[in-house]
């Protein structure tokens, strides 16, 4: 679909899958995926390959567009141990087309990618995919960057960073909480990073042995400690703070540009919520 007077992009900001403060606690059994493995699952090709895929493929839905609708929508689903992706849900809405073309591009990728591995083994795993939609104003130099940041060392050395920085409070871990929480922040033009923001909280309750609530958004949540969501925000933006100039910045035209990335960061509060 053609606008003369816009130029849509749509984009994947980053992708991996969802990280974890303490993969010691994530305990799995045969019918749960991880959240966490030793090899994170990979599209085939890499981060650009992925990147290049979904943008060629995501149409900008007509009624987005006439509503001005732009902003992050966040999918959730399962990478089997041979490389197939089932259990696609959307953890972060933005508008219900732009959902659904998130969600349909993203099953386009069933069979391409290598699957997660732990203790040498492909296993099945929980991955986390934001994917953006935003509409510029034509002149053509106002579209996006060519290549997104990279975080130098790759998308593990990403992971180590974090979950080195991560650290679970203690409120969330007494109210046996799990959260989800999705960092927006500027990778600079020399690597460093900037504005971090809370994008979205969503909060999981641990009620008993193999049984917890899935998650929902945290304003649905009766928490006696009100502390708990401020105290998640700043850890996860602490975690983020301490990969500034570990990053490749964006490029546009063979030029370093700052770009916005979205980092979502779990965190594992209790032993039984580790999913």
């Amino acid at each position: 679909m053609k606008n003369t007077f816009r130029q849509l992009t749509a984009a994947a900001l980053l992708s991996m899958a969802i990280l974890a403060a303490a993969p010691s606690a994530l305990a799995q059994t045969s019918e749960k995926p991880y959240t966490y493995v030793e090899q994170m699952p990979v599209f085939k090709g890499g981060e650009a390959e992925m990147m290049k895929f979904l943008g060629s493929n995501i149409n900008y839905p007509a009624d987005a567009i006439k509503a001005g609708v732009e902003g992050l929508v966040v999918l959730s689903f399962v990478i089997d141990a041979n490389g197939s992706v089932h259990d696609m849900r959307v953890v972060k809405s933005l508008s219900t087309s732009t959902d659904a073309e998130a969600t349909r591009v993203a099953k386009m990728t069933d069979g391409k990618w290598q699957p997660g591995k732990q203790n040498g083994k492909t296993v099945a795993v929980q991955y986390t995919l934001p994917v953006r939609f935003a509409m510029k104003n034509a002149p053509a130099d106002a579209a996006g960057p060519d290549q997104q940041p990279q975080f130098k060392g790759g998308q593990q050395a990403l992971m180590r960073t974090i979950n080195q920085h991560l650290k679970v409070p203690e409120e969330a871990k007494q109210e046996h909480l799990n959260a989800r929480v999705v960092v927006k922040f500027t990778v600079e033009k020399d690597g460093t990073v900037s504005n971090i923001k809370l994008a979205s909280t969503k909060l999981k309750k641990t009620v008993g042995p193999d049984a917890t609530l899935d998650y929902m958004d945290a304003s649905t949540f009766n928490l006696q400690n009100k502390t708990i969501l401020a105290k998640l925000a700043e850890a996860a933006a602490a975690a983020v703070k301490a990969t500034s100039g570990q990053w490749q910045p964006a490029t546009k035209n063979g030029q370093a540009v700052a770009a916005e990335l979205a980092l979502p960061v779990q965190f594992v509060g209790s032993e039984a919520g580790g999913k």
